[in-house]
């Protein structure tokens, strides 16, 4: 709340002079952003030593989440989520994080950031799988897949094709996996020992997952 006052000589009335009291109050509400902002979280821990021997130096640990979540580089839990949510749900390349990161004051490379979402991956990897686990587990889920450029400077023009498979089951589990093609061995690699309906459309490499009828 920001408070506005009349100044001294606007108080008295008009009409006669006294000084004029307050009535009440009249709040106008604006919608307002507040653009994020960076900021270092020092933890300081006191250290203790023997006094007799000079040794056995101890220190509280850091909290659990606390410190750093990998040995290389000091991002926060909340900046490492802001910077994988900006760049898989809201579909913003590195480079672009790279110039937004900068106006708030704070140079991050696009590399440094390329090397802190391959950690990250790595940090959820037991998530994915025991999620895989769950669908799986399941009696019906459904599959899809899209196409989605890859850079490689490898290749013609600068960029290939990939794919990315959704699948969905009950109870709203969902599992993304990345693939090179749209081969009908990466399905059938995904689904593995699965047994229960499977929901998909018409694509042909589809075909062999369902000749043995235990799908």
């Amino acid at each position: 709340e920001r408070e506005h006052e009349l100044k001294a000589h606007e108080l008295p009335c008009p009409g006669c002079g006294d000084p004029r009291r307050p009535i009440g109050k009249e709040t106008t509400e604006v919608l307002e952003y507040v653009p994020a902002q960076f900021k270092v979280i020092a933890h300081v821990r006191t250290k203790y030593a023997c006094t007799a021997c000079e040794g056995h130096v101890v220190c509280a640990p850091l909290p659990p989440g606390e410190g750093p979540l990998f040995d290389r580089g000091r991002p926060g839990p909340g900046l490492l989520a802001h910077m994988v949510t900006s760049k898989y749900s809201d579909h913003l390349p590195l480079n672009r994080l790279e110039g937004i990161y900068a106006r708030g004051g704070v140079a991050l490379g696009k590399a440094t950031m390329c090397d802190w979402v391959t950690r990250v991956a790595e940090l959820v990897a037991p998530i994915v799988a025991q999620l895989k686990l769950e669908l799986l587990a399941r009696g019906l889920l459904g599959g899809d897949e899209t196409e989605i450029r890859i850079l490689d400077k490898s290749a013609p023009g600068g960029s290939r094709k990939g794919r990315i498979w959704a699948w969905c089951g009950e109870p709203g589990v969902a599992v993304f996996e990345y693939t090179p093609t749209k081969e009908s061995e990466w399905p059938a690699r995904f689904l593995g020992e699965y047994r229960g309906y499977l929901q998909v459309d018409a694509y042909a490499g589809y075909d062999r997952l369902f000749r043995d009828g235990t799908i």
